[in-house]
């Protein structure tokens, strides 16, 4: 695919939208295109949108590593991993996680590679929360779209009395890499949060479905907040107030163009049963 920028008219406005394809009969037909090969990888066990990974090869030469060799042994080609856009199947990014844990001696290699996304990281659906009016609304949006995205995890935003839990499950526990997986997710959840809510923004509790790592400084160090392993599932926990916070410079028309494309993205024709049944 070749991607340009797709100016949006709406009413009197105008945006220029980086990353979409260049006219709107391109933009339907990359979609259901997209789609149908989507569809095929969850088929075989979900997939994920290569997005932060492309840092992965950085990252190893910066542990004094040759990339293309431990990309070749986690079974990935190098190529697919240079455009955030590309999609690979969920237990492939785990098991590449892994092997560089491994590779590296970097028990955190996964929240080094989560820390350097968040809602850019997500394409349309990062685009989609950064226009919504208030916290809670774009959480709202990243719940229920962020399958275009990732399907190897189920979200799930849970608010009780004064305190919310934004959820991030992983479908495979027992997946290789899940554990890296995890804690990336929950890095890139972060900075979400911390573009929603300012960059001082920090979690009441993170939740991690894992053992408590030998070295957990890294962890601590980033996420400033008690950090409770052995979870069911990765979450955030945190003051339910900040749900009600506006953003700042959000713009409806541009919310309600993304959410238009989006959701036409989501009910093309070639969703199948079976990522539909994954999903519930």
């Amino acid at each position: 695919r070749r991607y340009g920028s797709l100016r949006v008219p709406v009413g009197a406005k105008e945006w220029q939208i980086l990353g979409a394809p260049e006219s709107g009969k391109r933009l339907a037909v990359t979609a259901l295109l997209e789609k149908s090969v989507l569809v095929a990888i969850a088929a075989q066990g979900g997939f994920i949108r290569v997005s932060v990974a492309t840092a992965i090869p950085g990252l190893l030469q910066e542990y004094g590593l040759d990339p293309g060799k431990i990309l070749f042994e986690a079974g990935v080609e190098p190529h697919l991993i240079e455009d955030p856009d590309k999609i690979i199947p969920f237990a492939t990014m785990g098991k590449l996680i892994s092997v560089c844990a491994t590779k590296t001696g970097c028990g955190h290699f996964g929240l080094l590679v989560g820390q350097r996304g968040g809602a850019s990281s997500l394409g349309t659906v990062g685009l989609l929360i950064r226009q919504a009016c208030d916290a809670g609304s774009a959480l709202d949006d990243l719940v229920r779209y962020l399958h275009l995205h990732d399907r190897g995890a189920v979200p799930r935003l849970d608010v009780s009395g004064d305190m919310a839990t934004l959820a991030y499950t992983i479908s495979d526990p027992l997946l290789e890499g899940a554990d890296q997986i995890a804690d990336g997710a929950m890095a890139v959840a972060v900075n979400i949060m911390r573009g929603l809510c300012g960059s001082n923004w920090i979690p009441s509790e993170v939740h991690l479905p894992h053992r408590k790592p030998a070295y957990a400084a890294p962890l601590q160090r980033f996420f400033h907040a008690p950090i409770r392993f052995d979870k069911k599932e990765a979450a955030l926990v945190f003051h339910a107030k900040v749900l009600q916070q506006p953003l700042a410079g959000a713009d409806a028309d541009l919310h309600r163009h993304l959410l238009n494309y989006v959701q036409q993205f989501d009910a093309a024709p070639d969703a199948g049963a079976v990522d539909q049944m994954r999903r519930v």
